[in-house]
């Protein structure tokens, strides 16, 4: 295979997709940094299977990179899931509308998506699944001049990516005492093994069925499964992970630079991914409601999820019981009593005119009133 068709890059991406489901369990578990809150490989494994369930294979890769571009920023969840998005973007805009791509256009895609997904994040850091990325698309453009065929170039670039991922744990020193490998370089590494196995004819890239799942448990993802064996890591100094989509209103655009300086006044693991008419964003933040309502004035907030970071990291790591008590958020709790006892809240949906609010995340029981 000398060029990729839109059949054949969907395939790619299906074979990826299986490959990190595969692994979803196992990076959970080394899920690390930037906080041991036990989901990288959930996040990444819904952020795949619900962008490509909502994509047909077409035989323009344009066409097939447009959507997925799309469907992956609104999909997206977590840190990983959004970097990941943004991968994807990259690689659209490397390839515009072309119908076919080329091995070399696909050498300058993965460049262009490189450097995108460092944009995202305002504070990279290297071992991390930046890292992982970086060194991949170093190889290929390497060896591109050497080797003939979609196979030949997958393979020679992997032990690059292979050699990067190990070499995480000794550049972050949260891995190195945890003794593990980057769980987002890890589950990168994954998605190209299934690129290779595509490319190779060992994976089947068929688009199967395409009906987006509609939660992590239609996807076989289970967001609490703690992990089998204890990985060191320490409590969350932030409470919430923070996570928007953006849509610019009519006539007005994103800014991706102001965004990210904006998210930073809130908290930390900045990352806004998108373009000017839709960014998904991350943040870390013990202010989801502060932060939304900075948010509001900039664009119109299609979607919200705030995960408690402090309850996740007590369900991966120190697990009470194996009964789940699960209320929504009309049962005001204290949070340390919540905490305390595990119970966890679904905030109910709240609409004033066409702004939406998670009760007690992004709207305070005292704003609530006021309005």
């Amino acid at each position: 295979m000398r060029e990729l068709d839109g059949i054949s890059l969907y395939g790619l991406f299906k074979a990826g997709s299986r490959k990190v489901s595969a692994a979803r369990r196992e990076l959970d578990r080394i899920n690390v940094f930037p906080v041991p809150d036990g989901d990288t490989g959930s996040n990444m494994a819904y952020t795949l299977d619900v962008a490509l369930a909502s994509v047909d294979a077409h035989p323009s890769v344009g066409v097939v990179l447009r959507d997925l571009a799309d469907s992956a920023l609104s999909s997206a969840r977590g840190n990983s899931g959004v970097i990941l998005a943004q991968f994807i973007a990259g690689l659209h805009e490397g390839n515009g509308s072309s119908q076919s791509m080329s091995m070399e256009r696909f050498v300058r895609s993965v460049e262009n998506a490189c450097a995108r997904a460092y944009e995202a994040i305002a504070r990279p850091r290297e071992g991390t699944m930046l890292t992982a990325i970086r060194e991949w698309s170093a190889a290929l453009t390497e060896s591109r001049r050497e080797h003939h065929s979609f196979r030949e170039l997958l393979d020679a670039a992997h032990p690059r990516l292979r050699a990067a991922l190990a070499g995480t744990t000794e550049t972050l020193a949260e891995l190195r005492e945890a003794g593990v490998v980057d769980a987002g370089a890890s589950g990168f590494e994954a998605l190209v093994d299934g690129f290779r196995e595509y490319a190779s004819g060992r994976a089947d890239g068929d688009a199967g069925s395409r009906e987006a799942p509609a939660t992590l448990a239609e996807s076989g993802i289970d967001p609490v499964h703690g992990p089998s064996v204890e990985v060191p890591g320490s409590f969350p100094a932030i409470r919430y992970c923070c996570e928007f989509l953006l849509l610019a209103r009519e006539g007005e655009y994103l800014d991706l630079v102001a965004l990210r300086e904006l998210l930073g006044r809130y908290g930390d693991s900045v990352v806004a991914a998108g373009g000017p008419a839709k960014a998904r964003v991350h943040v870390h933040s013990d202010d989801p409601a502060s932060l939304s309502d900075s948010l509001r004035i900039v664009g119109l907030l299609a979607q919200q999820k705030i995960d408690d970071m402090a309850m996740q990291y007590l369900d991966a790591h120190e697990p009470v019981s194996d009964v789940a008590i699960l209320t929504d958020s009309v049962c005001d709790l204290p949070d340390d009593l919540a905490l305390k006892l595990r119970v966890h809240r679904v905030p109910l949906l709240m609409r004033f005119g066409a702004d939406e609010y998670l009760d007690g995340c992004t709207i305070r029981s005292e704003d609530f009133y006021d309005r």
